[in-house]
């Protein structure tokens, strides 16, 4: 079945992708899934290679049950495509721009670019070949076991939020930190919901963009994040409340974390 992530903003066309959303399960338990890794970013300077070489790490180098997207707003720049193909430590990677939109690039309709991570990952939707996806946002730093537990979410028919921890003056070095400033209030504010053992559930508001894992026909589901939300933010709890009433579980992982 095809379904359509459809766009209400005039300058966007309606994109579609093609996903079944059924995958074998025994038990109501399914093995770890192939899995597109979506790396959204739209600053001059997101520090990619610490994203590379720490997913690097964490598979040992074997990518054959992972894909990697990066949705990036400067994609369209030979310097910047040749940048991000020398840090790239994945053997093939999909590196585009976000669909039109009249936010921001060179079809917006406003004064100057503005913020639109629903647009930005509602393409990476549209470009997503798996059934499972996992986004992260740009100038982050995935924790030694994130990988571990991003697959592990894909044997659970849920939508699992990862957790985050806001440092400055980060020194990274072959995908590890070396060391970093910790900034007041900067623990992810549901830190103390989770646990270590294992995740816990969560509720619609609980959804944030910055590290998730989802089956993609989730998305399907509720027709992608409400690009109504772009050029304000929001849009990554009201993508939480819309899956969660679209009946769909979610979790909060906490060992799924990012700095």
């Amino acid at each position: 079945p095809v379904r359509v992530l459809q766009s209400h903003s005039p300058a966007c066309c309606q994109l579609g992708a093609v996903h079944d959303g059924h995958t074998p399960r025994t038990n109501g338990m399914i093995s770890q899934q192939p899995l597109t890794l979506a790396y959204i970013t739209y600053r001059k300077q997101p520090h990619f290679e610490w994203f590379s070489d720490a997913i690097h790490i964490q598979c040992d180098g074997d990518y054959s049950q992972l894909n990697l997207i990066v949705l990036d707003f400067h994609a369209a720049s030979p310097e910047r495509r040749s940048a991000i193909a020398r840090v790239c430590r994945f053997p093939g990677f999909l590196h585009v721009p976000p669909k039109p939109t009249p936010w921001q690039g060179p079809h917006r309709l406003t004064k100057q670019d503005c913020f639109a991570a629903s647009n930005a990952r509602n393409t990476a939707l549209c470009y997503c070949t798996t059934d499972w996806i996992a986004c992260v946002d740009d100038l982050s730093l995935p924790m030694p076991d994130w990988l571990n537990h991003a697959r592990n979410a894909t044997t659970k028919k849920a939508v699992t939020c990862g957790a985050y921890k806001k440092v400055c003056a980060m020194k990274v070095s072959n995908g590890r930190m070396e060391s970093c400033v910790e900034t007041a209030n900067g623990l992810d504010s549901r830190w103390n919901v989770g646990r270590d053992d294992g995740p816990v559930h969560a509720t619609g508001g609980m959804f944030f963009g910055c590290s998730f894992v989802a089956p993609v026909k989730a998305f399907l589901d509720t027709n992608g994040f409400d690009e109504d939300c772009d050029g304000m933010g929001f849009e990554d709890q009201m993508a939480g409340l819309m899956l969660e009433h679209a009946g769909w579980q979610l979790l909060y992982e906490r060992r799924m974390l990012t700095l």
